[in-house]
């Protein structure tokens, strides 16, 4: 599994978690997992999971991770928490992890084409929605809100659940299947990884199909199908703003252009007060420009 911040973390308390993502699925499982990482609804509107994690067998899951402790919960009615001698006097974690996991699925389903769309119009990618609580171990959580009917169950990551096997039968056992496995090499997988990350800026033409698989013009469109979605380095560079100057450096055609136009898009999203000025030096550009950066916004 690839992992991926786009910013500083907000809490220790994320950085608990994710330092936990890593130890029990990098170099062991499949997918993707984003921190804080930005997208735009089918409405335009942006939001910011703590986490995504896409998973050819566990489908989509996005996790929304509180620092509390069990004494900063004074009680719970319905979504709502209310909280006492905490940052937030309420805050509903559950519901925002599950809005926010519908909005990708919504995207994801409205996708041109209806690629992740299967017969009864759903998405063929399943979602999980978790609340993460690495101050609150098990048995304290249960002991308090097992039998509570609207607080997070199985969907509740406590600190005892944190240990790398822990963690990954958390994820791979949840009640909540993946009923149609992803092949990480279909396009099916391919365009899911592509929503969410904001790397599909470029849609090929389609080309009549070619006779012989051994000709030029068929070697041309298996170049045009690896082109056709960023990879990860281009997608770290594009939405990561580092401190100072850096430099993109890279041959024709190797995307630099899309690049630049989506780190000034995830820039603006991740910074709405800040003025930000796009350079070139070429007017046959300008449009190209304009698209790019406005397709960026489209994450």
């Amino acid at each position: 599994m690839e992992f991926i911040s786009t910013d500083n973390f907000d809490s220790d308390a994320e950085k608990i978690f994710w330092e936990a993502a890593k130890k029990a699925f990098k170099n062991k499982e499949p997918g993707y997992c984003w921190h804080n990482h930005p997208f735009t609804t089918y409405t335009g509107a942006t939001k910011r999971p703590d986490f995504v994690i896409l998973h050819p067998d566990w489908g989509l899951n996005v996790v929304e991770v509180k620092g509390c402790f069990m004494q900063h919960i004074d009680d719970i009615d319905g979504d709502t928490w209310y909280m006492q001698n905490y940052v937030e006097e309420e805050m509903t974690p559950y519901d925002d992890a599950q809005n926010k996991m519908y909005s990708i699925l919504d995207r994801m389903k409205r996708y041109k084409g209806g690629i992740l769309r299967n017969e009864q119009g759903n998405c063929k990618i399943w979602g999980r929605a978790y609340v993460g609580l690495p101050y609150i171990n098990e048995p304290e959580w249960k002991g308090r809100f097992e039998d509570h009917p609207s607080t997070p169950k199985w969907e509740a990551i406590c600190s005892t659940d944190l240990s790398p096997e822990k963690l990954h039968d958390k994820f791979a056992n949840a009640p909540v299947k993946q009923n149609y496995p992803l092949k990480t090499d279909s396009d099916e997988w391919k365009t899911a990884y592509a929503l969410i990350s904001g790397s599909e800026p470029i849609s090929s033409r389609r080309r009549r199909p070619t006779k012989r698989q051994d000709s030029k013009a068929a070697f041309l469109r298996k170049v045009e199908e690896k082109i056709k979605y960023f990879d990860l380095q281009q997608h770290r560079v594009a939405i990561q703003t580092p401190e100072g100057a850096q430099r993109i450096r890279g041959l024709a055609g190797t995307g630099k252009t899309i690049v630049l136009a989506q780190k000034a898009a995830y820039m603006h999203i991740q910074h709405p007060d800040w003025k930000i000025v796009v350079t070139f030096f070429s007017r046959s550009l300008y449009e190209q420009i304009i698209n790019y950066i406005a397709i960026g916004f489209d994450l």
